[in-house]
Formats: structure tokens, C-alpha cells, sequence
């Protein structure tokens, strides 16, 4: 839902944004190690939070619990150069060789494991991902 804008007291248009109760795409699981899919992968471009008036450029990764892909999808951002540990830690789990390019048929399907912690609200959160054994 887009924010509202009212007239507040002092003239000037004020913004209202509505708050949710939650209920996020994560699957609701317990901490633990899950053997993972990738349903997905994107790339997505937008403001850079450590660059104030930049862009910067991830590419998200969709992974759901291989037996339970209907309880929803982790997401797992990363950077799209070989500096991005978070790339090389999941290239790396899906058995893909270190390249200068991979394609989403190459992505999609693959499993993979992950470790899911809770965080800090209580919600399941992927924290690392390895290969599956």
C-alpha cells in the first residue's frame, strides 16, 4: 500500500506510512541445518547504503527447504563481484566453479545447505549456506 499524504497542523503535507504486523516469506522452521533449492535468482539495482547518491547492483537468490518449497523462500543477497563473500560462499554451495559468469539455468534447482538462525525479532533466518553433502 503506498503511503497517504494528509495536511498536518503546521501546513505542510505529512506522510503517512502503515505498519504491517508481519508475516514475511521466510518458512517458519526451527534453527537447524536444511538441505536447500534455488527457486530463483534476480538482480536487482538500487540505493547504495554505504555510498550516499550511488547505486550498487545484487543479485538475490531465492532458496526454499527441498522438501517444503511451499512454506515460503529465504532470500540471500549478494554482491555481483568475486570480492562478495556472500557470492563466493554460495557459488561455492552449489557446486558452481568460481566464473566470470553463471546463467539462472545454471542456478535454478541446484540445492545446496543452509544454516538457520533466529534473529534478533525471533524470525528464521538463513545465516550460511555450504554445499549439500
Amino acid at each position: 500500500m503506498p503511503p497517504s499524504s494528509t495536511v498536518a497542523a503546521n501546513g505542510h503535507d505529512e506522510e503517512t506510512f502503515t505498519v504491517s504486523g508481519g508475516k514475511g516469506k521466510s518458512p517458519d522452521v526451527e534453527p537447524g541445518v536444511y538441505r536447500l533449492v534455488v527457486t530463483n535468482v534476480r538482480k536487482e539495482t538500487g540505493p547504495n547504503p554505504f555510498e550516499p547518491g550511488t547505486e550498487r547492483t545484487s543479485y538475490i537468490f531465492h532458496l526454499a527447504i527441498a522438501d517444503a518449497v511451499e512454506e515460503g523462500e529465504f532470500l540471500w543477497f549478494a554482491g555481483t563481484s568475486l570480492k562478495s563473500k556472500r557470492l563466493t560462499d554460495m557459488l561455492a554451495a552449489l557446486k558452481l566453479s568460481i566464473a566470470t559468469a553463471f546463467t539462472k539455468n545454471q542456478v535454478v534447482g541446484r540445492k545446496c545447505q543452509g544454516n538457520v538462525i533466529l534473529s534478533d525479532k525471533g524470525y528464521a533466518r538463513l545465516s550460511q549456506v555450504f554445499p549439500a553433502a
